[in-house]
């Protein structure tokens, strides 16, 4: 029983440590382009369900993280971002100018063919979001008293294409289309939708070794004249 238990945990160790020599860590950075944006803030900010919205955002936006994961395979990613829209507002009962959001989230991407170079790709996230509504130019130049940021429970779904797959690559790019819905207590919503250009970085890519040629062989003939 002991010579079991002595082989099954050193089976255990070597298969764990072949996994993690498999395993690849990298940072990541990201740009968005908002096409559509739309924040409602809970009852405990505001009773009446106020919300605000922007469709095609002027600035692009943008995040940094970490991933780890195994290329051609695999990508986890943890990234934190800013999202900022200036022109955000409610039409129809106006409190004010522009939004922003913080999200968290920890984001998995499965290549579908990354053996061909250009793959196209899946991804899903699952984080959290601090928004506010009504930055600034408040109705009558008057500050609202209590305007904070709300946290929603996001979950994202991204659907794109991307190059550079392989372990020996130092570089992954990405560009996706990208869809985030947020809910939390007291009827709180959050929705973003846009364009996200992605690139992860991979320090451990290690460049692929060249063939090495085998050392030429010669045949050298020697006459002898005592045949003759």
């Amino acid at each position: 029983m002991k010579i079991r238990t002595i082989l099954l945990t050193f089976s255990l160790l070597v298969g764990g440590q072949a996994v993690q020599a498999q395993l690849h860590l990298g940072f990541s950075a990201y740009l968005n382009y908002s096409l559509y944006q739309w924040y409602q803030q809970p009852t405990t900010i505001s009773s009446s369900h106020r919300s605000v919205g922007q469709a095609f955002n002027v600035l692009p936006t943008g995040g940094l993280g970490f991933w780890v994961g195994r290329p051609n395979a695999f990508f986890l990613n943890i990234e934190g971002g800013i999202d900022y829209a200036p022109f955000s507002l409610d039409l129809e009962e106006y409190s004010g100018l522009g939004a922003m959001a913080l999200p968290v989230v920890a984001r998995g991407i499965i290549p579908f063919d990354g053996d061909k170079g250009l793959s196209s790709f899946v991804g899903v996230g699952f984080g959290v979001q601090w928004s506010k509504n009504g930055l600034y130019r408040y109705p009558n130049n008057i500050k609202p008293a209590y305007n904070p940021f709300y946290a929603t429970v996001v979950a994202e779904v991204n659907l794109g294409f991307g190059a550079g797959w392989d372990t020996d690559d130092k570089g992954t790019a990405l560009m996706a289309l990208y869809f985030r819905v947020g809910i939390a207590a007291h009827a709180a919503l959050t929705f973003n939708s846009g364009l996200r250009a992605k690139l992860l970085y991979n320090p451990m890519a290690e460049p692929k070794k060249l063939p090495v040629n085998p050392p030429k062989t010669y045949q050298v003939l020697l006459y002898d004249d005592s045949l003759f």
